[in-house]
Formats: structure tokens, C-alpha cells, sequence
């Protein structure tokens, strides 16, 4: 079965034994698995904001932004009459801010974009006595506008890994497929360490490793933990209080950059089931059948080591 294919939940192996909360191999749960704000129903607009779609988001898209996410929106704002007052589209100057935190571009702005996609457009009609109303934050539309044609770009995901503001994980790209790496799995990673004021600390490219296997020194706590939330080809930013990077060593903390490249599945393949021989999959074959012991196979070795060199 190939990473792209869900199995049903008996099948799934991401976090085995791992509860929310408690974690295994000292790393807390993570909520990784996706709110209902973002997979779920759309939130509830209030019934003075009707909502109307336009343009549906491409097939496959469905994750939608919730409070804290930087969001890029274009919006087209006109009266009840159909004249325009502002387009961020014509000046081609779209508007990014973050979603839930009062920073209102037009009116009710964070309600209306937490109901998107990305790549849908949809149209917003406010009822003129509450379009309005003085009350509520400023605008940089004006509140006489009624009408409100949203597109909503993109957004960038982030979460606050430990609760406690010490690393704020923004997901630059989502990655593929279902799994998830846990600790024990191996896995190779690039990883790109820089201060908060650009100058680069350490890079690493292409490192395989085991996950929760302390290989990436004092940062370990805080890569296996945001690891443990990424899918294959997945990319994040993880910006650190001092206190999850290097200690009094960078007092300014760090920010990571974390590209999780490929999870590689271990099975052991011994008579006796005591991991004298071990299988790693370096590429997923394709469809489910496998060979019955009197099958006849074809295979090729490309290579035979005894962990160091080549075994002639």
C-alpha cells in the first residue's frame, strides 16, 4: 500500500501507544491530527454575514486556517448598490494578517476567512446596519461596505509545539500521505539552524537518523517533537525561546528549518522474530499482493555491506 493510500484506523501505526497529553519517549502529544475548526464543518456565520460561493477550491482541499494562522486574502468590498470601494485585486496588494488576533482588514474579517480554503472565492453580503456600526476594531476598508468578494490564498499553519510559547511551529508545506514518523522510526531530515537575526548556526542536509534518538544534540526535544506532527515532504519553521534551542549559549533563541524527507518503514523479517534480520523499505512498491513461499520471484542486489563496506 502506497503513503498515499489511508488505511482504516486498525491499520494505522503512526503513534502507537501514544495518548494525547502523555507522549512516549519523553515527547508530548501533539495535536497533529487536525482540529475540527480546520478538517471539520465550516464555522457558523453569523445570520446578518450571508456567505456565497463563487469558485469552489480544487478537489483535495479542505484544511482550513483557525485562530493564530498568518492568512493571505484579496478582498473586493462595494456598496449595497453594486459600486466598488476598495479591491486589493486591481492594486494587486493582497492583505495578510493573523487570523483571530482583532487585526480586522474589512468588516468581520476573521469570521468570514476561517469559513475558507485556500483557492476558493467566495462572496460575503452584510446586512448595511451592522456594515455600519462604528463599534468593533478599525478597518482599512470602510464600514459602509456591504458586499465583500473574498479570495482566500494561502495561509501558514502554526502551533505553539509545547503550550507555552516556547516554539511556534509555522507549516510551510503540509507534505503527503497519512503516516507520520514516531520515535524509533528512521528517518532522514535537512535541517537549517539560523538567529533571530538571519546569521547561519548549523546546517545539515540529507541526515538520516533515528527519530528520538537525541541526533540533533541540545535542539533533539524540540525536532523529535515537531517531527512527530509532519508528513513526508513536509517543511516547517520552528522558532525557539532560548529555553528549547541552545540555552545561555544564544540567549536570542533560534529558528529552525525543518524539512522531514522521508519516514522509512523496519520490518523484522527473522525466523525467530528476534531482529537478527531486518527489512528496511527504501521506496513503496506497488499494489498489496506479496509472494506465498513457493512463488517464483525475480530480484537484483544492488549492493551487500556489513554495515560499513561492501561484503565481496
Amino acid at each position: 500500500m502506497s503513503d498515499d493510500e489511508m488505511p482504516s484506523a486498525d491499520g494505522m501505526d503512526g503513534f502507537d501507544g501514544m495518548e494525547g497529553g502523555d507522549g512516549i519517549g519523553g515527547m508530548e502529544g501533539s495535536d497533529d491530527g487536525g482540529s475540527d475548526d480546520e478538517y471539520g464543518a465550516a464555522p457558523e456565520l453569523p445570520d446578518n454575514i450571508k456567505k456565497e460561493i463563487i469558485t469552489e477550491a480544487p478537489a483535495g482541499t479542505w484544511k482550513r486556517p483557525k485562530s493564530g494562522d498568518d492568512v493571505t486574502v484579496h478582498c473586493v468590498s462595494s456598496l449595497s448598490d453594486g459600486s466598488e470601494v476598495d479591491s486589493s485585486r486591481s492594486r494587486n496588494e493582497p492583505f495578510s494578517f493573523v487570523l483571530g488576533k482583532g487585526q480586522e482588514v474589512f468588516h468581520s474579517s476573521d469570521q468570514i476567512v476561517a469559513t475558507m480554503v485556500p483557492g476558493e472565492v467566495a462572496k460575503f453580503t452584510i446586512t448595511p446596519e451592522v456594515a455600519s456600526t462604528e463599534d468593533g476594531p478599525p478597518t482599512k476598508i470602510p464600514k459602509k461596505a456591504t458586499m465583500f468578494e473574498v479570495e482566500l490564498l494561502s495561509f501558514v499553519s502554526k502551533e505553539d509545539l509545547f503550550k507555552d510559547g516556547g516554539v511556534i511551529k509555522a507549516e510551510i508545506n503540509e507534505g503527503s500521505g497519512w503516516k507520520k514518523p514516531k520515535p524509533g522510526d528512521e528517518i532522514q531530515v535537512s535541517m537549517k539552524v539560523t538567529g533571530n537575526d538571519g546569521s547561519d548556526i548549523e546546517e545539515k542536509n540529507c541526515f538520516e537518523c533515528v527519530l528520538g534518538s537525541e541526533c540533533f544534540g541540545p535542539l533533539s526535544r524540540t525536532i523529535d517533537q515537531a517531527l512527530c506532527g509532519m508528513k513526508r515532504g513536509g517543511v516547517a519553521r520552528l522558532t525557539c525561546a532560548k529555553d528549547y534551542a541552545y540555552g545561555d549559549e544564544r540567549p536570542d533563541g533560534a529558528i529552525i528549518h525543518l524539512t522531514l524527507e522521508e519516514i522509512y518503514e523496519t520490518r523484522d523479517v527473522s525466523f525467530e522474530k528476534n531482529k537478527t534480520l531486518i527489512m528496511k523499505i527504501i521506496r513503496e512498491g506497488e499494489g498489496y499482493n506479496t509472494p506465498k513461499e513457493t512463488s517464483e520471484v525475480k530480484l537484483s542486489v544492488e549492493s551487500a555491506t556489513d554495515g560499513v563496506a561492501p561484503i565481496p
